[in-house]
């Protein structure tokens, strides 16, 4: 027991004097953050209304989607989900009364030739300001479904790069 409380005082006093004798170092911290600019996205669109169509008859309509993304200069691409009734990769929309479907798709531009949809969306680059695109969209003919009112819901989602 006598050479362990040795031990222990010799061991304190050796760390006592190796504190005495320690040189000193000094050194700078180099300390950095990036701040990014408050980021703000906003994307709204006029209501798709079709107004009155016959069942054997194609109807053309059109909406507009308003997108804002500052600070300018961010790229960002809009998308379209596939609506709360699709068919595959196919939108329909459901009659309020009843079972049927009516098909209806949206396109990237007015004359109709470019789909809008998941996998297919529409580039920008903000400005800072409202910019304005307008989406056509075709109703094929129905032959053969009740008269009702039809309606889906399309998410409309707007990413961008900071």
């Amino acid at each position: 027991m006598r050479r362990l409380g040795m031990f222990f005082v010799i061991a304190t006093l050796a760390l006592g004097v190796s504190t005495a004798t320690a040189e000193t170092s000094t050194s700078t911290l180099l300390a950095m953050v990036y701040v990014r600019q408050d980021t703000a996205v906003t994307v709204s669109a006029d209501p798709l209304n079709f107004g009155t169509v016959n069942s054997d008859q194609n109807k053309s309509g059109q909406t507009t989607l308003h997108v804002t993304c500052s600070p300018g200069g961010r790229p960002y691409e809009i998308e379209a989900d596939s609506g709360l009734h699709p068919d595959g990769t196919n939108r329909r929309m459901l009659a309020l009364h009843g079972s049927d479907h009516m098909y209806y798709y949206l396109f990237t531009d007015t004359i109709n030739l470019e789909y809008f949809g998941p996998g297919s969306g529409i580039p920008g680059i903000g400005t800072g300001s409202e910019q304005l695109f307008t989406i056509g969209a075709v109703v094929p003919n129905h032959s053969g479904i009740a008269s009702d009112d039809y309606s889906d819901t399309v998410v409309i989602t707007v990413t961008f790069t900071l």
